[in-house]
């Protein structure tokens, strides 16, 4: 009877260890599953900073485009005012005849 017991006891303890064990599987799937979530998220996030990285460049490409036209017009303006100088100087209204005075 002894034997019995033991063997009874070694089954419930084996039982006990089953249901642990499926226990910490179910755990560790469910952490398995938020870790999967977490790592597509991550690469949604850095797919988005690359993509913004991308837009970051296009922007400072647009702000040196627009830095670069501010220059231009600030240039043509002086030389307009140049040559409104010049026809002033040199009486006549037509801004090209100054100019052909000039040389």
């Amino acid at each position: 009877m002894k034997r019995f017991e033991v063997l009874e006891e070694k089954i419930r303890k084996a039982a006990a260890l089953i249901r642990t064990l499926r226990d910490e599987r179910t755990s560790l799937e469910k952490r398995l599953a938020e870790r999967d979530g977490e790592i597509e998220d991550l690469r949604t996030a850095l797919a988005e900073n690359e993509a913004s990285g991308a837009d970051e460049s296009a922007m400072r490409e647009l702000e040196g485009l627009r830095s670069e036209r501010r220059e231009i017009l600030t240039r043509i303006d002086r030389m307009l005012r140049l040559l409104d100088d010049a026809s002033s100087l040199a009486g006549q209204e037509d801004l090209l005849a100054a100019i052909d005075d000039s040389d």
